[in-house]
């Protein structure tokens, strides 16, 4: 007699991570695709734009660190909530600016340092 096979659940957990990981990469990446339109609507300079994606990648890495801890101190799910949740709102908030400053605090900063909280990986 032939053993019934399971399905392994950390097979669901890994795709469903690779998804939420590919969402908030594609979020951060996002700023090249709407770089001349935000120019041309907004009247700023690229250069002045492109700071925002500097300060994405500054927030990233030091948010790398602060997940990190975060994760191993009280969980991955504390974690990815707590990154989807800002992630989310430095999205909500991006879409609402009206100065250079805003843009750069909200989707260069906020966005920037959350990205790694969803991707933080699976539960232990």
């Amino acid at each position: 007699m032939r053993a019934q096979r399971r399905f392994f659940y950390g097979w669901v957990v890994l795709a469903v991570s690779a998804v939420v990981i590919c969402l908030g990469m594609g979020t951060l990446f996002s700023l090249g695709v709407f770089l001349k339109p935000i120019e041309q609507s907004m009247g700023w300079s690229r250069s002045a734009i492109s700071t925002v994606a500097l300060l994405n990648w500054l927030a990233m890495g030091i948010g790398s660190f602060v997940w990190g801890t975060l994760s191993d101190r009280q969980g991955t799910r504390v974690v990815a909530g707590a990154g989807g949740f800002l992630l989310g709102l430095g999205l909500v908030l991006s879409s609402q600016v009206s100065t250079l400053w805003q843009l750069q605090l909200c989707f260069g900063v906020l966005v920037g340092f959350a990205v790694n909280g969803p991707g933080d990986g699976p539960s232990r």
